[in-house]
């Protein structure tokens, strides 16, 4: 386990040299879209907007429904309405803005809030068919995705964050040989995210037990949590600008973003 296990704190990361140094120009830090949200609730979708640009993003780009509009209104540049249905949340129609603004972008966050509906569904299945780009899956965007679990786990340019129900469920997916009880120990969670990302190209991000933990290419870190404002936006928005920024650095970057949102 000592092979693949790295342990940091945020008085001694594991990358120091990554930290410090993060693109200081806007426009060599990435362009980032967000999506997510519905007239039922989009304070995390806005949350991780606010924190991407604090996490160092070059630009940042909210997709919404359109049905949001009479809520947030229409006063900044940064936010793209997306066709909605009647019940609130992205409808069929959304498909071009979907396309248009990830062809514009250099990463994209699912960030949830999605609602729960059929056309939502569809409208998903149909932009991730063909979808190629570097993708951030959070909140209830990980449901969303399920029918494209096999091949969004075989992409390196894909990140899961996940709680422990969600890890269930793609476990399953993935036919992995150690079951992923509720009552998991911190050290065989570790067994079972490094066989999972041993087996399959895609990262996880996760908080359990009291830590951050990151998996990639079968390479585990974690870091014990010491700031607990504001995480889990915190947690998607940094894991996403790290990812965008250094995605030839994946499991460093991840690493470093598990300290970056705590401080």
């Amino acid at each position: 386990m000592d092979d693949y296990w790295y342990k940091q704190t945020i008085d001694k990361p594991l990358f120091p040299d990554l930290i410090w140094s993060k693109p200081e120009n806007k426009l060599h830090a990435g362009k980032l879209l967000i999506i997510g949200g519905s007239t039922n609730g989009f304070a995390h979708t806005v949350g991780c907007y606010m924190e991407a640009n604090k996490a160092g993003a070059g630009i940042v780009k909210v997709l919404i429904p359109e049905s949001t509009k009479k809520i947030i209104g229409n006063s900044s540049e940064d936010i793209i309405f997306g066709a909605a249905t009647k019940s609130g949340g992205f409808s069929q129609a959304a498909l071009a803005e979907f396309q248009e603004s990830s062809n514009w972008s250099d990463a994209i966050m699912l960030s949830g809030e999605l609602g729960n509906n059929s056309d939502t569904t569809i409208l998903f299945e149909k932009f991730l068919e063909k979808l190629d780009s570097a993708l951030i899956i959070s909140g209830d965007a990980f449901d969303f995705s399920k029918i494209y679990f096999d091949k969004l786990l075989k992409s390196h340019n894909v990140i899961f964050i996940l709680d422990l129900p969600k890890l269930q469920k793609l476990a399953v997916q993935a036919g992995l040989t150690k079951p992923v009880i509720s009552s998991i120990s911190l050290i065989n969670l570790i067994e079972v995210l490094h066989e999972l990302t041993d087996k399959n190209k895609a990262s996880i991000v996760m908080e359990y037990n009291e830590f951050l933990v990151v998996a990639s290419q079968g390479y585990v870190s974690t870091t014990p949590i010491t700031n607990r404002d504001k995480l889990q936006i915190k947690m998607v928005a940094h894991a996403s600008v790290w990812f965008m920024q250094n995605q030839n650095k994946i499991f460093e970057a991840l690493s470093c973003s598990t300290i970056t949102c705590q401080t």
